[in-house]
């Protein structure tokens, strides 16, 4: 079980960063779909040499 305490204080705590809206981080989000996209490219081209 998780003490009362620590809820309390978690529960604040995600109550400011709620307040304070999410953090974003847009350049990662797109660094991530490229590395998708490069990979469905490669799966791509294999599949068609083959």
């Amino acid at each position: 079980m998780i003490p009362a305490i620590v809820m309390t204080e978690s529960r604040a705590k995600a109550q400011e960063i709620i307040r304070q809206g999410k953090p974003v981080n847009r350049i990662a989000a797109i660094i991530i779909v490229l590395i998708w996209l490069f990979l469905a490219a490669c799966v791509t081209v294999f599949i068609v040499r083959n």
